[in-house]
């Protein structure tokens, strides 16, 4: 008799833990949600100091454009929730130097496009880069991201090997950024991004305000979750099944000692496994291209002209 009485409450308890979870989870993503859309009121922007717009098959893209046109072409992919304004501190134009520089805005972030629902991610994010190239008249780049942007830049050279020179990973690797954890969490997430102005660091007055407004635009916290989510489930399965084994262009990874968003030996491990060239940047953190622009454009610069060297 005892053991069903306390067998029922143990179960009632259960049940009335679960009602509870779902009930605290469904009000944190209402709320969240709630501020967001409170928080995001406004729904496009003019171009920014230095960039333009062009209308793509699959959108509207914000894009910056430097350097020589005759000179051989380096494409950019940005961080999370980060847009142009990234290379404007002082990479881009370093690197411009000898190179025609292209950066860009992903879909849902920066102020290109919103509105693509739930397929945020490598692969749209892929193809837009490779339909700005094609708006661009330019045949062939090597491809340079940053953290995250260096996944999309590994799907973009991989699934365009006739497109892409080389490929550059700038704090890339197989890992987790911890800070990422808790927005994984349907409802946690919204609630967090939902209270915050915006979602990014920041590194100058400048690219503060370019952050502000961008994360101001309708939709940008849903579209960074949903990349969020999708990095750590769909989008990741590619990731852990061969899609670093099937670069097919010279390929350089770097990466700071001091990197707390992506380990500096995750990254040495991804250029172990794909048999690139490995340069880490001593005493340095996850941003290599705000902390040492020039020194980051050298390196690059360097390893571009070796990558054209062998694709032609």
């Amino acid at each position: 008799m005892l053991k069903k009485m306390f067998d029922s409450i143990g179960r009632y308890d259960a049940k009335s833990w679960a009602r509870y979870l779902v009930f605290s989870l469904l009000a944190a993503w209402f709320i969240g949600s709630s501020l967001a859309w409170v928080r995001e009121d406004s729904m496009t922007h003019q171009a920014w100091p230095g960039a333009e717009f062009v209308e793509l098959p699959s959108g509207k893209t914000h894009y910056i454009d430097m350097g020589p046109r005759d000179a051989p072409v380096v494409l950019l992919f940005h961080g999370s929730g980060r847009g142009i304004a990234d290379w404007q501190e002082g990479f881009a134009s370093a690197l411009a130097r000898d190179h025609r520089v292209i950066g860009f805005d992903y879909y849902g972030n920066g102020f290109s496009d919103r509105g693509f629902g739930l397929t945020y991610g490598y692969d749209i994010w892929s193809r837009q880069a490779i339909e700005l190239l094609d708006a661009l008249e330019i045949e062939q780049a090597v491809l340079v991201g940053h953290s995250v942007g260096g996944v999309v830049a590994t799907v973009t050279a991989v699934d365009n090997p006739s497109r892409a020179t080389g490929l550059v990973t700038i704090g890339t690797g197989n890992a987790i950024d911890p800070t990422h954890f808790a927005l994984l969490i349907p409802g946690v997430g919204e609630l967090l991004l939902g209270s915050q102005s915006n979602f990014s660091e920041t590194f100058s007055e400048q690219h503060a305000e370019f952050i502000s407004k961008a994360h101001n635009v309708r939709g940008s916290r849903w579209a960074f979750l949903v990349y969020l989510r999708r990095q750590y489930t769909v989008d990741g399965l590619r990731m852990l099944n061969g899609l670093y084994d099937d670069i097919l262009v010279p390929t350089l990874h770097v990466s700071g000692t001091k990197d707390q968003s992506v380990s500096h030996e995750a990254a040495r491990t991804l250029a172990l496994q794909t048999g690139g060239a490995w340069r880490p940047f001593d005493g340095l953190g996850h941003n290599l291209h705000i902390e040492a622009p020039e020194q980051l454009a050298s390196v690059v610069s360097r390893f571009s002209a070796g990558a054209v060297a062998l694709k032609h």
